[in-house]
């Protein structure tokens, strides 16, 4: 399938303005995720259990990944997103509170907001392909041919 036809959706009304916030929230994501590990030396963790935070950050985005695509289709996309991104920036302001107050030896706390990081930065993901899939349902997939 040519490139033209792949992109043709994007003159679907509706699909432009959902690919800001996949784009937005996506880089948030991978721009704090590139410094979680500096991150977390800055609150305390030791380098013995970097691997572990990194594993429950991990297993949150695992678990926020499936319960965001029940989620939205119980209560809808935009509520999940919005309590997903609430809880992302509670996470970031918890770990930066604890790095500019110099509170150490909280690993348990940190692994928890690891894990609640995870499952925040990927719990994006399944409503933001449902609200693209409601804004272009008769769409042919490329992907399917």
């Amino acid at each position: 399938m040519p490139l033209r036809t792949r992109l043709a959706v994007l003159r679907t009304p509706g699909v432009l303005s959902v690919l800001p916030l996949t784009a937005l929230g996506m880089a948030a994501c991978y721009t704090a995720y590139a410094y979680s590990v500096p991150a977390l030396d800055a609150v305390g963790v030791p380098g013995s259990a970097m691997v572990l935070m990194l594993l429950l950050y991990g297993l949150g985005a695992v678990v926020g990944n499936l319960l965001a695509g029940q989620a939205t289709d119980r209560v809808g996309a935009v509520r999940v997103l919005t309590a997903g991104y609430a809880v992302m920036a509670l996470t970031f302001a918890v770990l930066a509170w604890m790095a500019a107050t110099s509170t150490k030896d909280l690993t348990a706390l940190v692994g928890v907001l690891a894990f609640t990081w995870g499952a925040s930065s990927w719990c994006q993901t399944p409503p933001q392909q449902h609200r693209l899939i409601a804004a272009a349902p008769r769409r042919p997939r490329w992907w399917c041919r």
